[in-house]
């Protein structure tokens, strides 16, 4: 029986774009906001398709998929661009920086590769809304403490930072009770 591991398809950020995710994290970090738990700005990325638990032999044939895709795409850029709080002000749960720049071309990528990916037997996504998760609210919080967190967020505004996107990485993800751990296992390039 082969081992399964759970994995992701993710844009990584620059150390720049990480700069000023660490200055987000900064502001939300205040005492005064409880239940927060704020993501180490080295873990943040773009995610492009959750895979969840799959083979190791599957990666593999993931990673050709993904190839064959990327092959036709010539690198791109987003940018950082405002805030925002999924799924709703009233129940946030995951606080979020936004992206700008070629949007479309990120989308028609995501189809493509949720399409070649589905054909293997991996569940499509239902939804794609490119962002980058800063923090998680706990299910537990109070509603004061929630919108407290809300508003503190909505006050920041980042700088618009540019996210180039040259390559697909394949991401393993391990669960840790402070978070979980990313670690690259390829990087499939652009065009």
């Amino acid at each position: 029986m082969s081992r399964t591991i759970r994995a992701f398809l993710a844009v990584t950020v620059s150390d720049d774009v990480k700069d000023v995710l660490s200055d987000i994290r900064d502001k939300l970090s205040s005492s005064e906001l409880h239940g927060l738990k704020l993501v180490d700005p080295a873990q943040i990325h773009l995610t492009i398709k959750f895979l969840g638990k799959v083979g190791v032999d599957d990666i593999e044939r993931v990673t050709e998929a993904t190839c064959s895709i990327a092959a036709a795409y010539k690198p791109f850029k987003l940018k950082l661009q405002g805030v925002g709080v999924s799924p709703s002000v009233r129940r946030a749960n995951v606080l979020w920086v936004g992206l700008s720049g070629d949007l479309l071309l990120l989308k028609q990528l995501t189809v493509e590769v949720n399409t070649e990916l589905a054909s293997l037997g991996m569940e499509p996504e239902k939804r794609f809304s490119p962002h980058l998760t800063v923090a998680r609210i706990a299910k537990n919080i109070s509603p004061i403490d929630r919108q407290r967190a809300v508003d503190r967020l909505f006050s920041i505004t980042p700088e618009p930072a540019l996210v180039p996107v040259s390559s697909i990485n394949i991401m393993s993800s391990t669960l840790h009770r402070s978070g979980p751990r990313h670690k690259r296992i390829s990087v499939i390039q652009l065009g």
